[in-house]
């Protein structure tokens, strides 16, 4: 039996104003404009959609998973209308209108909006968030299901040689988060097909790692080319590596840690051996036939004793917890349902943005709200978050109109 769509309210709330009104905060009006006008997407004249209640309308979606896109975009109108008194209310399309005017605005709208609203949030003063002056980051891969359209399936491909029954197409998302928060930074999305190296490759490219970072990452990412890269934006780097890989013990540190040399194995005439200390510890793990599990990370923090092995294998620790990302946004965010909604590329990649631009969202109020108490965001529970963006949020009393100066 077909499941019925949930409905809002025949008439905005003060929930649904605030809600919108801390998203307008966050993705402020002015970003979305300068963004619009780079691209040539902004309106020259009103139409049924204007491009700026879209890109709303789009991040309202990523909120509200359940009820139909008509449902979403008239109370999106009605909350807009009172944040931005100059907005023309547009006339409420059809489901086709909205379909046409969301393939015009495209992808790299939402994205662009994405990189320059994410960034971190720790201060100076945040417990947890630095080592060594150097802001902890990690570097992390997912993917997600779509539905399994002809479009989808040829643009993003499925997971494995081979297609299975039931199985459906997937996206491949690399995030880069701030460990202390968990907060986003950057993010890349591409075919299933495209690595996690290759998406972190491009993220480098972007400018996305700096000096003053300490990147954590599992040992997926490890590659000659990859960390030779990550290395020389002056980024320091903590990353598991495989235990295949072959690293001659050439100094003994004092903290057992010791020096050693990676070199490209494909034996490139420009490549050049890269001095790296291997870090080796174990942590208890329930399923393993020992009781325990041995690590291996190789970092280019030299220096033992500025930092210390117990120490870099603590942080390493951490950043586990940086998996549960990929479930909040499957999960936490997008409520009951399984896959994003929709059936064509174009529009899948905005679904995507939109949930990356919410989950930066939602996890800013987590990290202020618990800092603000002294305590931890990553112990805080993800999906009450969603509910009070979506509900109310009390301290939220007023919007930046059009006319006023807006934070960065």
């Amino acid at each position: 039996m077909a499941r019925l769509r949930k409905t809002l309210p025949d008439s905005f709330d003060l929930s649904h104003l605030i809600s919108i009104g801390y998203l307008s905060q966050v993705c402020p009006r002015r970003v979305i404009d300068e963004v619009l006008t780079k691209y040539g997407k902004h309106n020259k004249r009103v139409r049924l959609l204007p491009s700026g209640f879209l890109v709303y309308f789009i991040l309202a979606l990523a909120l509200w998973r359940e009820p139909s896109q008509e449902e979403v975009l008239r109370i999106v109108c009605d909350c807009l209308k009172l944040i931005f008194p100059d907005y023309a209310r547009p006339t409420l399309p059809t489901k086709s209108a909205i379909f046409k005017a969301r393939l015009m605005l495209g992808p790299d709208v939402l994205r662009e909006v994405a990189n320059r609203v994410l960034r971190p949030k720790a201060n100076p003063n945040t417990p947890g968030a630095w080592y060594n002056g150097l802001r902890l980051m990690s570097l992390d891969c997912g993917s997600f299901a779509v539905p399994d359209s002809k479009d989808n399936a040829n643009f993003f491909g499925y997971p494995g040689a081979h297609r299975d029954e039931g199985d459906f197409p997937q996206l491949r998302q690399l995030g880069l988060f701030e460990t202390a928060s968990h907060v986003p930074v950057a993010a890349e999305v591409g075919p299933c097909s495209r690595s996690g190296q290759k998406l972190a490759a491009l993220m480098i490219d972007n400018g996305a790692f700096s000096p003053e970072m300490l990147i954590i990452a599992d040992k997926n990412f490890y590659g000659y080319g990859l960390w030779k890269k990550a290395a020389e934006t002056g980024a320091k780097l903590l990353w598991r590596v495989k235990s295949n890989l072959i690293l001659p013990v050439e100094k003994r540190f004092p903290d057992n840690s010791f020096l050693s040399t990676v070199c490209d194995s494909r034996n490139s005439p420009d490549s050049m051996p890269i001095k790296v200390r291997v870090i080796d510890f174990k942590i208890k793990a329930k399923n393993h036939p020992n009781g325990d599990k041995i690590y291996r990370t190789i970092t280019n923090m030299l220096d033992y004793k500025s930092s210390p092995a117990k120490e870099l294998a603590a942080l390493y620790h951490e950043r586990r917890e940086i998996r549960s990302f990929f479930e909040e946004l499957k999960i936490g965010l997008k409520g009951s349902s399984a896959i994003i909604r929709s059936k064509v590329p174009d529009l899948v990649l905005q679904d995507i943005w939109g949930l990356i631009i919410i989950h930066f969202t939602e996890r800013q109020l987590m990290a202020e709200a618990a800092w603000e108490c002294g305590k931890v965001p990553d112990k805080s529970n993800p999906i009450s978050a969603v509910h009070v963006i979506r509900s109310k949020l009390p301290h939220v009393t007023s919007f930046p109109h059009s006319g006023e100066k807006e934070d960065d």
